[in-house]
């Protein structure tokens, strides 16, 4: 009952009210609710801009995190990089010194030939060598041949080389020379000659013999680089132009030039190329198991299969035949 009573005595009021006066309330009511409602959007705005402004602070702290990780990875990758260019660099500078090394590593004749016995087993050890044997397979212009050849070191050989089903000696027994069936005496040059062949290696006998030395810089040779040395007999009949690998000391290649004589003539100037490779050891010297030579437009290829030192030999194996 009071209710209605507050509720009838309320209306009066407002309806005895002027209308300036209730507009004034409701605007000032309006404005109050309009003011609360703003001041609650504003705080949501607040809110929101705060959490914007925190969220796009986190982004931009995170941003940092990864632009820092980022420069720091693109500075370890450029600096990675650097350091893979400097190694690069490094690198191509060391193998370049080497090279500029290896090139003037040797500069004598004497050191390249040292060098080369000293590849091959040591000269001590070459010139302790009693005989060599060794048996070899050959080709050449399409036939097949096998050859044979015994050297009693510097001093004798006997070789006998199958062709065809026939065997065809030819033999130095220190002092004279069998070839084609005949037998010939030799002087004094042609007799350092037959102990050339006879040595192994040939550079052993040219020493003893006085051949010079000379020491011809470097030269490419069968892709490999290589010193090149000349050798030249006293009289001055024949020399050598040896090449050896720089990286391993071995000779590579050897061009032959000699005077070979002929009946009514002065002689007729030769030149024989050998070419050796796949060296192999065989008690602790180097041997070449293969070899090519060229001579007058042919090419003979030998295949070595064994090589034995200082083997048993019978008394008669260097005798001339007769």
């Amino acid at each position: 009952m009071k209710h209605w009573i507050y509720l009838s005595v309320f209306a009066l009021f407002l309806g005895l009210m002027p209308q300036e006066a209730q507009a004034q309330g409701f605007l000032k009511r309006a404005k109050e609710r309009a003011e609360k409602k703003l001041k609650q959007r504003a705080d949501k705005a607040v809110d929101k801009t705060v959490d914007k402004s925190l969220n796009n602070a986190e982004d931009a702290v995170t941003s940092k995190k990864n632009t820092t990780s980022s420069s720091k990875t693109t500075d370890k990758s450029s600096s990675a990089t650097n350091s893979s260019n400097d190694a690069a660099a490094s690198s191509s500078a060391a193998s370049s010194k080497r090279k500029k090394e290896l090139d003037s590593r040797l500069s004598s004749a004497e050191e390249v030939m040292d060098a080369y016995f000293n590849a091959l087993g040591g000269q001590a050890k070459l010139e302790k060598l009693n005989n060599i044997y060794i048996k070899a397979s050959a080709s050449m212009a399409g036939r097949e041949l096998g050859e044979e050849r015994i050297m009693m070191q510097g001093q004798k050989y006997r070789t006998l080389t199958t062709m065809s089903g026939n065997e065809i000696p030819e033999t130095f027994d220190g002092k004279q020379h069998f070839s084609d069936g005949k037998v010939s005496s030799l002087d004094a040059e042609n007799l350092k000659k037959q102990q050339l062949l006879a040595t192994y290696p040939a550079e052993l006998a040219m020493q003893k013999q006085g051949y010079s030395f000379e020491f011809l810089g470097s030269a490419n040779v069968q892709g490999k680089k290589c010193y090149k040395v000349r050798s030249e007999n006293a009289e001055k009949t024949e020399n050598y132009q040896l090449f050896f690998d720089m990286e391993t000391g071995l000779k590579v290649q050897q061009i032959h030039n000699y005077m070979q004589a002929t009946p009514g003539t002065k002689g007729v100037n030769r030149q024989q190329v050998a070419v050796y490779s796949n060296y192999k050891e065989v008690e602790g010297i180097q041997v070449p198991y293969t070899e090519k030579r060229a001579l007058r437009g042919y090419e003979i290829k030998y295949n070595v299969e064994a090589v034995q030192f200082n083997i048993d030999l019978p008394a008669e194996t260097f005798e001339i035949e007769n």
